[in-house]
């Protein structure tokens, strides 16, 4: 099916017109809708937001209405975000406006703040009627959070669980572009990027409704709560980082030079024993503590963070901006293509 995305906030599509900016007026966007239904061979689906801009200018009832006038040209199902595109995603998703869509527009799928199992039976409580649960950026930070859906259980894999998933998804890259140099630099392009989010998964045991996780998911999305997460598994669980195995440390390290040095790591090996074997030589403890000192001294989460959240972006506009925002490093150990030649040789 075709899906019409306009929940996308970034200033890159809004500033043309497209994303969250096609919210700003329900009736011409219900126009587009029923073109493109009458037009397409396959279905039509859409993504909105509750608002094209903040709390203001709340509309997402409207552009529903607008949506189900249609008639036979309605769109297949529409998914809902539950936040305004000036929220993006600082604060939490609003469910019960997502529960009160589905009775305007029955075949709704709700989005948002959904990163475990747990997550989701809370979210399919709130909003009962609605067709489906969509989840994005848990999926990208937590990949098996549809197993465990299903299976109603966390899934606890260690650093070298996580690496065969990841070497899997390093294989399908080089099927994709191949394994060549052109197909190097066409895994390279998006491959980094999931790091990015892989390196945000920790261990997020729901246990019993006693566990500190599901105490702290009922008042707040997991999604936005990496602090207290970090700060309970230092207290409760794993006691301080550099007391964690070298490759659980290295998984975690939220430094773009590292995540390149990674995927290329990964990319190069033949076997998962030879990329868990790449990336035990990426480990060292020099490497290790000094990016997490780094990591801690200059990361923000927010707005850097907050503008591109969960999109891939190779505009030079974009990488200026980024490249303000960059965590530089010196250490010649974490230089992508040194590493790459190192491992080759």
């Amino acid at each position: 099916w075709i899906d019409l995305n306009c929940g996308c906030p970034i200033y890159e599509a809004t500033r043309r017109g497209l994303g969250s900016a096609l919210l700003r007026k329900p009736e011409k966007l219900a126009r587009l809708v029923n073109g493109l239904v009458q037009g397409s061979p396959i279905p039509i689906s859409v993504k909105i937001r509750m608002s094209p801009s903040g709390d203001g200018e709340i509309n997402y009832q409207e552009l529903l209405l607008a949506l189900a006038e249609l008639g036979d040209n309605q769109p297949a199902f529409v998914t809902l975000h539950g936040r305004t595109a000036n929220a993006r995603y600082r604060f939490p998703a609003n469910w019960e406006a997502i529960h009160a869509a589905s009775k305007i527009f029955p075949r709704l799928i709700g989005n948002g703040d959904c990163l475990t199992f747990y997550e989701y039976l809370n979210r399919t409580n709130t909003a009962p009627s609605t067709l489906a649960v969509m989840i994005g950026r848990g999926a990208l930070i937590n990949p098996w959070i549809f197993d465990e859906i299903k299976n109603q259980q966390t899934w606890l894999p260690s650093a070298e669980e996580r690496i065969e998933v990841y070497y899997d998804l390093a294989t399908r890259f080089k099927q994709h572009f191949g394994d060549d140099q052109r197909g190097r630099s066409g895994t390279m392009y998006f491959f980094p990027f999931h790091f990015d989010f892989f390196s945000r998964w920790r261990p997020l045991s729901a246990g019993n409704n006693d566990s500190p996780f599901f105490q702290l998911a009922a008042n707040k999305p997991l999604i936005q709560s990496g602090r207290e997460i970090d700060d309970i598994l230092e207290t409760h669980y794993e006691g301080p980082r550099q007391s964690l195995p070298p490759l659980e440390r290295l998984l975690r390290i939220p430094v773009k030079s590292m995540h390149e040095s990674i995927a290329l790591a990964l990319f190069d090996a033949n076997s998962v024993q030879e990329a868990i074997h790449n990336l035990d030589r990426l480990a060292t403890p020099d490497t290790l503590n000094a990016l997490e000192i780094e990591a801690k001294n200059s990361f923000d989460s927010s707005s850097s963070r907050d503008e591109t959240e969960g999109h891939s972006s190779s505009s030079s506009s974009s990488n200026k901006k980024k490249k303000k925002n960059r965590i530089t490093t010196t250490l010649q150990d974490v230089d992508a293509e040194k590493i790459s030649a190192a491992l080759s040789s």
